[in-house]
């Protein structure tokens, strides 16, 4: 039956219909490095103020067994499986290989025939914590050269904004995990200033570069997720974070889709735990048997 309907539909509008209905629900999870929320916005952002945008946290329930520091490796690292340290075994920049038996969404959406795919600057999410996640991956690209100064990595996120729509051309993934890092390596260097907020406006324009992408693609229904992974610590002027801050727990997601928070509407905040969740919704994932501590953002 559905070879002649196949067939029919080449001289019809039906051909479109059976084309959509396969793979045509997608996923784009851009990640902006330590990106402070009150920081971003003082910034001109046309890109990313055309999105939903929630505060969140990060940094897990402080006192509880979930408490993690606010660094860009446990961060991210909950940003890829939906759980804090104490499940993925990230705990700082230094660790080499997250928990195996806590699956990243890579290792979710391939098994359920998902195909994946990831182009980050900081290369330590996909390099060491989900090495074992590579052979999944339909393409993956990671900087893993040494930076010798802010402009090498301007460049490389400007590089990876570009690629996305090259490597959905190519690869058409159904989940992409895109990383651009210039941000959070102006403030170590640099802290707070007109650099650091100029650099904010330039992610922008990645951001926009790559949602413009996604908007050529036709007859596909894209969730678009922006996030950042921490604050920054208001002590030093935003050179450094991993501590309890409310600024450097501070975090913000941001959607083409309609986000809210979890649990008591009025007194929760969403977590960069809850992104996982969220794409898992979207992409019709059954979750029962994953360790995740998050819950979908999604708005019926």
């Amino acid at each position: 039956m559905k070879k002649h309907l196949l067939l029919a539909c080449l001289s019809t509008a039906l051909c479109s219909e059976v084309a959509f209905a396969k793979n045509s629900t997608k996923v784009v999870l851009i990640g902006l490095d330590g990106i402070q929320y009150e920081k971003l916005l003082e910034a001109n952002t046309p890109n990313i103020d055309k999105l939903n945008m929630r505060v969140g946290y990060t940094g897990g329930a402080k006192g509880g067994p979930s408490e993690q520091a606010t660094f860009s490796g446990p961060s991210w690292s909950t940003i890829l499986t939906g759980t804090w340290a104490n499940k993925h075994g990230v705990y700082n920049n230094s660790d080499r290989i997250a928990n195996p038996s806590v699956p990243s969404m890579f290792k979710v959406l391939s098994d359920q025939k998902h195909s994946v795919s990831a182009l980050v600057n900081w290369s330590n999410p996909i390099r060491d914590y989900f090495t074992y996640d590579l052979p999944l991956m339909d393409y993956a690209y990671y900087s893993d050269v040494k930076h010798e100064n802010l402009e090498h990595y301007r460049i490389q996120d400007e590089k990876i904004s570009h690629m996305f729509g090259r490597a959905l051309d190519r690869h058409n993934a159904d989940f992409t995990f895109v990383h651009l890092d210039n941000v959070d390596d102006i403030g170590h260097e640099l802290g707070f200033g007109s650099d650091y907020q100029k650099g904010i406006e330039l992610l922008d324009e990645n951001v926009g570069t790559i949602i413009n992408e996604v908007d050529k693609r036709e007859n596909e229904d894209w969730l678009v997720i922006v996030t950042t992974d921490h604050g920054r610590n208001p002590n030093d002027g935003g050179k450094s974070h991993g501590k309890q801050t409310d600024q450097e727990r501070t975090i913000w997601i941001a959607s083409n889709k309609n986000i809210g928070v979890t649990g008591d509407q009025t007194a929760m905040l969403p977590s960069l735990s809850d992104i996982a969740p969220t794409i898992y919704e979207y992409l019709d994932i059954n979750t029962t048997n994953l360790m995740l501590d998050g819950q979908s953002l999604l708005v019926k």
